[in-house]
C-alpha cells in the first residue's frame, strides 16, 4: 500500500525497477520514517551515498516533494546525531490527518493568529513596526529571564538564597503598590 501511495504521488522509478514494490516503500521510509529505523524493505541502505540507496533508483521526484524530503532528511540526521528520539510521522501525523479529513484553505488564505496574538488575514496584511518592536521587547524580556535563571542556578547556595530573598521582597513591594493604587 505504501509503495502504491508513493507512486501515486508522482515518484517515477528508473527503467527496470517498475516491478520492485519495495523500492517506493523504501524511499518513503528513508525520507519520512523514524530516525531510529535502520532496516529498509528490499535490503536498501539508509545511506544516501551508498550504491544500495533507494534514492539512486529514482528517476524523478515531484517538485513538491524535493524540498520537503530534504528538510525531513536533515531533521532526522540532526536528531540521530544528537541522539534525540524523533519521529517525523508522529510530529506531522495529526496535521496531515486533519488535512485529509476536511478541505482547507492554504495558510495564506486563512485567518491566522500572529506572534502578537493579533488576527492576520488577506485583508489585514501589513505588519507595523511597533508590532515588531513589541515582539522584540517581549523576546528580550524572556531571554533575560532565562539567562538570569541559568546564572542563579550556578551561584553558591548562600548567594542564591540571599538573591531570592531580595527578589521576593521586591515582588511583595510591587504587589502592595498595586493594591494601594486600586
Amino acid at each position: 500500500r505504501l509503495a502504491e501511495l508513493v507512486l501515486k504521488f508522482g515518484v517515477e522509478l528508473m527503467d527496470g525497477n517498475e516491478d520492485d514494490k519495495d523500492l517506493p516503500a523504501a524511499v518513503a521510509l528513508l525520507l519520512f520514517g523514524d530516525a531510529k529505523q535502520q532496516d529498509l524493505p528490499g535490503g536498501y541502505s539508509t545511506n544516501e551515498l551508498s550504491e544500495a540507496s533507494p534514492i539512486r533508483k529514482i528517476k524523478s521526484f515531484p517538485q513538491e516533494l524535493v524540498l520537503l524530503g530534504r528538510a525531513a532528511v536533515i531533521l532526522k540526521g540532526i536528531a540521530k546525531k544528537l541522539d534525540i528520539p524523533f519521529s517525523l510521522a508522529e510530529r506531522w501525523g495529526l496535521g496531515a490527518a486533519q488535512l485529509t479529513m476536511e478541505p482547507s484553505l492554504p495558510l495564506w488564505g486563512k485567518e491566522v493568529v500572529d506572534a502578537m496574538g493579533e488576527i492576520r488575514s488577506e485583508t489585514k496584511k501589513k505588519l507595523r513596526f511597533r508590532q515588531v518592536a513589541s515582539l522584540f521587547k517581549e523576546w528580550g524580556k524572556q531571554k533575560g529571564k532565562r539567562a538570569t535563571q541559568c546564572i542563579v542556578k550556578k551561584l553558591p547556595q548562600k548567594w542564591r538564597s540571599k538573591l531570592l530573598t531580595i527578589i521576593v521582597e521586591r515582588q511583595e513591594r510591587r504587589e502592595r503598590q498595586l493594591l494601594l493604587q486600586r
